[in-house]
């Protein structure tokens, strides 16, 4: 008598609709509607289509009795409108439910209709993924656990169990993740450690003082010399650069010793 009562408490005010909705594509040259009926036995529906949210300009209106669906042909254009449908039910005290549920669909081409199926059902939102997650999470549970009713339930459907502990495959696993994790930290401080090397010593030839002095020094003895005459191949040096230069050439012409240096006698 309880569960009875406790079943009663929570019966549905209005039909749920169940298809189309959510603006589902659908062939507009046959809809089919599909509702779940009161709980109350008794009750009849009313199917109605609008264009409209607000119900003011109907285009389907039809009693079908204790029908729970209804497949309305050539009542729709295929050129994508959005209608909006209800069914109101009446039961057997004459009250009036489902005024306020209401669902749409878009009324297209067979083509439209066939690139959007159906959606999954309200109570199974998630097609059979949830289901199949719901079961794998059992049997995970049961390896895990090493539960004996499981491996019962194994030898009732003729499997034997292997000898094979659900936590050594676990350690095993583990100890793959381990060192894989270690190798890829592995990597990555090498690359980082060569890079940083790289880096160390670019800085330091940088930074070395001589080595600037002696770049400095070739910047201004390059820049001394000047080209006078490219078709002559005419250079200018400098003064001290040109003086040996001439002293050098009078030895070789006439053999004497000469020097580049002024040599000054006292009393002169």
């Amino acid at each position: 008598m309880a569960q009875h009562q406790d079943t009663s408490s929570q019966r549905v005010s209005a039909p749920v609709l169940r298809w189309p909705r959510e603006e589902a594509v659908v062939h507009g040259a046959a809809v089919h509607f599909v509702w779940e009926p009161l709980p109350e036995a008794g009750a009849s529906y009313t199917l109605q289509v609008a264009a409209d949210p607000d119900f003011a300009n109907l285009v389907v209106e039809q009693e079908l009795g204790e029908a729970r669906e209804v497949l309305v042909r050539d009542a729709f254009p295929t050129d994508g409108r959005t209608f909006y449908w209800r069914v109101l039910a009446t039961d057997a005290q004459g009250n009036t439910h489902g005024a306020d549920t209401v669902e749409s669909f878009i009324s297209g081409s067979e083509a439209e209709a066939a690139a959007h199926p159906p959606l999954p059902d309200v109570e199974e939102q998630l097609g059979p993924v949830a289901e199949l997650f719901t079961a794998a999470a059992i049997e995970v549970a049961a390896d895990v656990t090493d539960a004996e009713a499981f491996y019962e339930a194994e030898a009732e459907m003729g499997v034997e169990h292997e000898g094979i502990e659900a936590k050594q495959i676990m350690g095993v696993a583990l100890a793959t993740i381990a060192v894989l994790i270690m190798i890829i930290i592995t990597l990555f401080q090498v690359t980082d450690r060569a890079a940083r090397a790289a880096y160390v010593e670019a800085v330091n030839r940088a930074q070395y003082p001589e080595l600037r002095e002696v770049e400095a020094e070739a910047a201004r003895l390059l820049g001394q010399y000047e080209v006078v005459r490219d078709e002559q191949t005419t250079y200018r040096i400098p003064i001290d650069r040109a003086i040996d230069v001439v002293v050098n050439e009078a030895r070789q012409e006439t053999g004497r010793t000469y020097s580049s240096e002024l040599q000054l006698r006292a009393g002169n």
